[in-house]
């Protein structure tokens, strides 16, 4: 979610502009739906890979919708639930840092590797949410 500017010298609110058909209210939701969106163009860009590069890409991504489904469960206004909820968010956020780092370390060409770094900065925006 972007935010419209305020017109210019006015002090006004900052008010959400959606940029997809549904809103999200909470930066852990934005984080999550952006692995989401990156697991396809990954998988689209291992033409090449190796089979066990397959596998972690199957791994990455049924441990991105696993996450998905326990945020979207998530009240983000409910911070009891929240906090209860970090513990095991963060255990599923490092399996899928290693996750990555295996990926990187496996090949699969400039291209592929070069995916994995926005990938890894919505692994660290989810981290941040879980934490804030």
């Amino acid at each position: 979610m972007t935010f419209g500017s305020p017109a210019k010298g006015k002090q006004t609110k900052l008010e959400p502009v959606n940029e997809a058909p549904h809103s999200h209210h909470h930066p852990l939701e934005v984080a999550v739906d952006t692995l989401r969106r990156l697991v396809p163009t990954l998988k689209g860009a291992a033409t090449s890979a190796s089979p066990g590069l397959v596998r972690d890409l199957e791994k990455l991504s049924d441990e991105v919708e696993a996450l998905s489904r326990e945020i979207s469960a998530l009240d983000p206004s409910d911070t009891q639930a929240l906090r209860r909820y970090r513990h095991d968010g963060r255990n599923r956020l490092n399996h899928l840092f290693g996750l990555t780092q295996l990926m990187r370390l496996g090949g699969g060409g400039d291209a592929f590797v070069a995916l994995l770094d926005p990938l890894t900065s919505a692994l660290e925006r989810c981290l941040a949410g879980l934490s804030g």
